[in-house]
């Protein structure tokens, strides 16, 4: 069963609370991908969804034809 919710505030806090509240078996978040340095400056949701998680957490990286399909529709999009 998939569930999903629209929420305010830390991006992490709120989705490790929502699965608490309602008992989640298992996180799924994904990631950019971007490097450590750059995770370091920008923060990571999904590193800070690992580490306070009550669940497992399953991390998805997005590949590089995924990211240029998503940069093409976000480009048609501001066309």
């Amino acid at each position: 069963h998939i569930r999903t919710r629209l929420a305010t505030g830390d991006p992490a806090e709120q989705i490790c609370a929502y699965a608490a509240e309602i008992d989640a078996r298992l996180i799924a978040v994904g990631t950019r991908g971007y490097g450590t340095v750059a995770s370091l400056l920008l923060g990571s949701v999904s590193n800070a969804v690992i580490r306070h998680a009550s669940c497992p957490v399953l991390i998805v990286h997005e590949t590089e034809s995924t990211r240029e399909r998503s940069d093409t529709a976000a480009a048609d999009a501001e066309s």
